[in-house]
């Protein structure tokens, strides 16, 4: 999928303005975008639930639909391994800055 690597820029500009040192509780060994606790939001906010409630509350869509655009959620599960990746990477670069 073409679109995942500006979905996961997406996501990194929300969380460097909302949580801006986010980087460094993730774990890019540990990082599972399918798991609700080892997922970018997980690892920085304790659970993807509770980021979503925190990061979407002022929003007008679906707190699932902003997570897929925002590249938390790949919206198919084929994706899942590759967005991950993306992930682990952006991750790695930011601590490595």
């Amino acid at each position: 999928m073409d679109n995942l690597t500006p979905r996961v820029l997406d996501g990194i500009a929300v969380l460097d303005r909302t949580t801006p040192s986010w980087f460094r509780s993730v774990d890019p060994d540990t990082l599972d975008i399918t798991s609700a606790r080892n997922c970018v939001l997980g690892q920085t906010y304790g659970s993807f639930y509770d980021a979503l409630n925190t990061l979407t509350v002022n929003e007008t869509v679906h707190p699932l639909d902003w997570a897929q655009d925002h590249g938390f959620l790949a919206g198919d599960r084929r994706y899942d391994g590759a967005l991950t990746r993306i992930w682990a990477y952006a991750v790695r670069a930011r601590q490595a800055s």
